[in-house]
């Protein structure tokens, strides 16, 4: 999941290193609002995962969007197996 996750931040962010759990808007030189809203897309269409608003303003740094992708892909696998 992290090398698709860092696959997904490199596209966005037009960067070229890996970032770290502790990255965020302020040590990331394209992170703007718009490519927040962008990286938001771009995960949920690779991850097959939806986003509420307060998802998209928990997000203040790359630890906090994993926590977010692994808790939803969770939930999903746990709705899946309960059908």
């Amino acid at each position: 999941m992290d090398e698709k996750i860092n696959k997904i931040l490199k596209k966005v962010f037009k960067i070229k290193k890996n970032l770290k759990d502790n990255d965020r808007p302020e040590t990331v030189k394209n992170w703007d609002s718009l490519n927040h809203l962008n990286l938001i897309m771009e995960v949920s269409k690779n991850f097959k995962i939806k986003f509420s608003f307060q998802d998209t303003m928990y997000i203040e740094d790359i630890g906090r969007l994993k926590k977010i992708i692994k808790k939803k892909l969770k939930n999903e696998n746990f709705k899946q197996s309960n059908k």
